[in-house]
This record gives structure tokens, C-alpha cells and sequence, in this order.
């Protein structure tokens, strides 16, 4: 870590800058993809550190790739704050929060589903991207980025990965009906549901 000298009244005091280990990293094929194949890219976060909050964006190749669509299948983040939004110069961003915090590896955030355009290597990489500190006053933290590739040529077969598709139905978590406070006569329904 970074050592920090402060004189303060006169005084020295010594504080230790905190580094946070957390990390945005991808999962995607390792092999060489062919023109038109199509392929899931999973976003994932490994953190030491509870978290709960969540802000992404990650560049790709748009002349090489095309996504196809996001899927939240399998996600930590339980409240999408709005769709992911797809850029045609090559950027996806979104964000999102979990009603339980998450620590740990591999914690599944997006995955988006790509198709090859055309030969290439194409990389990834993250910009911008923050996590939300589970600490009751939700801290900004940068997240390191690792960036990675994916190489299409021509001549390879084409492979249609099975891209993730959401086919189930979400969970009801909580459900509660209660008197309408402006209305007597009505009820109000409240639910809580996650997809999975």
C-alpha cells in the first residue's frame, strides 16, 4: 500500500492508504470462433468486501461482434435500475443492486450474448465501472477492470454456443396485502419476486 504522512498541530501521524481488492473480469470462449458463431460473455465480480450496489460499463469491438441480447439469469443483482443499454459504437452499460450483499468470486452480474461479424481480435474492456460498499453509507469504489479478448477467423466452423436464454419464471420472495390508506375500501398488494 501507499504510505501517507500527515503533520498535523505540530504531530506526526501515519495512515495506511486502503486498496480494496475488487475486480470486474469476463468469462467468454477461449477458443477461436468462426464467422456468424454465436456465444454467451458472462460479467462477473470477485471482491473481499461486501457489496451491494453496482455500475458497469464495458467496451467491446463493434465492427468485429454484435450483441444479440442481455440476459440477468443467474445474476446477483436482484434490481436492474434500468435495462442495459447497448451502444453502437461498442459499449453496454447498466447497473443494479442486491437485496443481500454479495463477497466472494465469480459473482455473476450480465450475460450478453454476441454473434462474430468478422475475423479479428476482439477485446473487451472496462471503463467507469464502480461497485457500492455494503456499509450503510454505500461508499463509491473503482473496480479494476480485466480486460480480455475473443478471436474470430474465417474457416472455422461456426458454433452456435447455446446462448443463455431466461425461461423461467421469477419468485415470489414477499407478498403482503394491506388497507389502502387513502381508500378503505381497497387493498394494496406489495410482492417482491427474483429471477433466476
Amino acid at each position: 500500500g501507499i504510505l501517507l504522512t500527515l503533520i498535523l498541530l505540530g504531530g506526526f501521524y501515519e495512515a495506511q492508504a486502503v486498496e480494496l481488492p475488487i475486480k470486474f473480469h469476463i468469462i467468454g470462449p477461449e477458443e477461436t470462433l468462426g464467422i456468424g458463431a454465436e456465444f454467451p460473455l458472462k460479467i462477473v465480480l470477485d471482491t473481499d468486501n461486501p457489496v451491494n450496489a453496482y455500475q458497469v460499463a464495458l467496451g467491446f469491438d463493434s465492427e468485429n461482434l454484435e450483441v444479440l441480447n442481455t440476459s440477468d439469469a443467474g445474476s446477483i443483482i436482484d434490481i436492474m435500475r434500468d435495462q442495459p443499454k447497448i451502444f453502437e459504437e461498442g459499449q453496454v452499460t447498466f447497473s443494479g443492486a442486491s437485496l443481500n450483499s454479495f463477497k466472494g468470486g465469480d459473482g455473476l452480474l450480465l450475460t450478453l450474448n454476441f454473434r462474430v461479424l468478422k475475423e479479428g481480435t476482439s477485446e473487451f474492456s472496462f471503463s467507469e465501472s464502480f461497485v457500492f460498499l455494503a456499509n450503510g453509507k454505500g461508499t463509491k469504489v473503482r473496480a479494476v477492470g480485466e480486460a480480455g479478448t475473443v478471436v474470430s477467423r474465417e474457416g472455422v466452423a461456426v458454433v452456435k454456443d447455446a446462448a443463455i436464454v431466461d425461461d423461467a419464471p421469477p419468485s415470489v420472495l414477499n407478498l403482503s396485502i394491506v388497507d389502502d390508506p387513502i381508500n378503505g375500501k381497497q387493498k394494496l398488494l406489495g410482492f417482491v419476486v427474483k429471477d433466476n
